[in-house]
C-alpha cells in the first residue's frame, strides 16, 4: 500500500508533462500545406471572383488526412509556383471545410476542377481524354458541359501536360 502514493507522485506528473508537450507541439507545428507553399481557402469558392481574373482555374479538393493528398503536396507546390500569374490556383482542404464542396462533384480526395480562362469548364483532346483520368460531368436535360473533374493522384508531367492545352505556358 505504501507504494501506491510513490507511484501516483510519479506518474500523474508525467503524464501532465506529456500533455502539455502534446498540446505545444499541434500548437506550433505548421501543416503539411504551409510547408509545402500552399495556403488552404478559408472561405466558400466564388466562381464570378475566380472567373474574373481571366486566368485559367485549377480547384484541388484535397484533405490532411488523406494519404494520396499528402504525396501529391509537392507536386501541387511546384505547379503553383510555376504557374503564378498564369494559372488560378486554389487549394480546398475538406477536412476542415467540407462544406466548400457542396457545389461541385467532389466525390473523393484528390479531387480537381479544371475550368478554362473564361470560366467554363476545360474540355479536353480526345488524345488528352484517352492519357488522363477525366470525369466530364453534364446537366442532365440539357446536356450542359458542367464539370471536368480528374481524382486520385497525378504527376506533375501529367498536370503540366493538362495545363498546358488548357493554354498555361
Amino acid at each position: 500500500m505504501a507504494d501506491k502514493p510513490v507511484f501516483f507522485k510519479i506518474i500523474i506528473p508525467i503524464v501532465f508533462v506529456c500533455i502539455l508537450a502534446s498540446l505545444w507541439y499541434f500548437k506550433t507545428a505548421k501543416t503539411e500545406t504551409a510547408s509545402a507553399g500552399i495556403v488552404p481557402v478559408n472561405e466558400p469558392i466564388n466562381m464570378e471572383e475566380l472567373k474574373a481574373r481571366g486566368l485559367p482555374i485549377m480547384i484541388e479538393f484535397s484533405s490532411a488526412t488523406c494519404p494520396v493528398c499528402k504525396l501529391m503536396l509537392p507536386t501541387l507546390s511546384e505547379i503553383k509556383g510555376e504557374t503564378e500569374g498564369k494559372l488560378t490556383f486554389v487549394y480546398v482542404d475538406l477536412s476542415k471545410n467540407p462544406s466548400f464542396a457542396k457545389d461541385f462533384p467532389v466525390r473523393a480526395t484528390p479531387t480537381r476542377l479544371f475550368y478554362n480562362a473564361d470560366g467554363s469548364p476545360f474540355t479536353p483532346s480526345e488524345s488528352l481524354l484517352e492519357k488522363q483520368n477525366f470525369l466530364i460531368y453534364s446537366h442532365r436535360e440539357t446536356k450542359e458541359h458542367l464539370f471536368t473533374a480528374q481524382e486520385g493522384e497525378n504527376t506533375k508531367e501529367g498536370l503540366w501536360e493538362i495545363l498546358k492545352e488548357m493554354g498555361v505556358r
